[in-house]
């Protein structure tokens, strides 16, 4: 067995965006309805619904509302459960308040496991097996397993089971309903988010920056030293040639000595050139 799995999901009929246009129907059937009998139908329809993962809208309709202080509100605090909390938040109401909550379907139980996973994928990126059996109430690895692998193929996450290391790798979700006072949080988070991003900017200029004058000095240094250097070779060449220039003035200065009426070999010229560059550059050597 290897020790990672990667699920790609590709099924695309429990999408995010499907599951708004999904939950349009029920908020329709939910404004006309006549009787609050008939909104718990409908509640419960929404919340066994494979295809509906958000219920805000359902909770703006004026009829919902109404449920308040009347016989029927758990299925509302049931709704509120399933847009903002999780399987936890159940049953820590549950235990405390048996009243105020109705019993879960088994369809239910699967949906709100889903989205308790959303919830923790909110907080970070790899959750260890151990938590998600903790929240989403699991006795072993294979059943959990198994749940990663049908909210992955409801497109309800993105993500990898690593299971050398124990834990879901989560690549991407759905966004789930947010309450209004949650809003000002959202805000000063993106407020933070685009101060770090003006931040690392402003540091990426002066990157630039400080690179652009580096390069320029660079250009400058280089262009000095070539420079000098053709200054070098320029004065070495004209040294050269004054001393050729001086060894055959020398040379055509030298006289062939007569001797006994008849004139001598006349000394070779590389020969004396020769010489005349040694006896130069030990001079040199002893000046320096």
């Amino acid at each position: 067995m290897e020790a990672e799995y990667d699920i790609s999901g590709n099924k695309q009929n429990k999408s995010e965006a499907g599951s708004n246009v999904h939950l349009r129907k029920y908020v329709t059937l939910a404004e006309t309805a006549s009787e609050p009998k008939n909104l718990i139908d409908i509640i419960r329809q929404a919340l066994e619904s494979p295809s509906i993962y958000v219920f805000g809208e359902l909770l703006d309709v004026s009829n919902i509302k109404a449920l308040v202080d009347t016989e029927y509100e758990p299925y509302l605090n049931l709704l509120n459960i399933f847009a903002f909390g999780t399987y936890q938040d159940y049953r820590k109401q549950k235990r405390d308040s048996p009243d105020k909550l109705p019993d879960l379907s088994e369809l239910m139980i699967i949906k709100l496991r889903h989205l308790s996973i959303v919830s923790l994928a909110r907080c970070r990126r790899h959750i260890p097996y151990q938590i998600l059996m903790q929240e989403l109430d699991l006795d072993n690895i294979r059943q959990l397993e198994d749940m990663i692998i049908e909210v992955i193929y409801a497109n309800v996450i993105k993500g990898t089971m690593d299971q050398r290391n124990n834990r879901l790798e989560i690549d991407q979700t759905i966004a789930r309903d947010v309450r209004e006072e949650d809003f000002q949080t959202i805000t000063n988070v993106l407020n933070e988010w685009c101060r770090t991003c003006e931040n690392i900017l402003s540091n990426i200029e002066h990157q630039i920056q400080t690179a652009n004058n580096y390069k320029e000095e660079s250009t400058r240094s280089k262009q000095a030293l070539e420079t000098k250097i053709q200054s070098v070779r320029k004065n070495i060449k004209q040294s050269n040639n004054d001393t050729d220039d001086a060894i055959m003035t020398d040379v055509n200065n030298v006289y062939i000595q007569d001797v006994g009426g008849q004139k001598t070999k006349r000394i070779p010229c590389r020969s004396i050139k020769s010489s005349y560059k040694s006896s130069t550059n030990k001079s040199w050597r002893r000046e320096n």
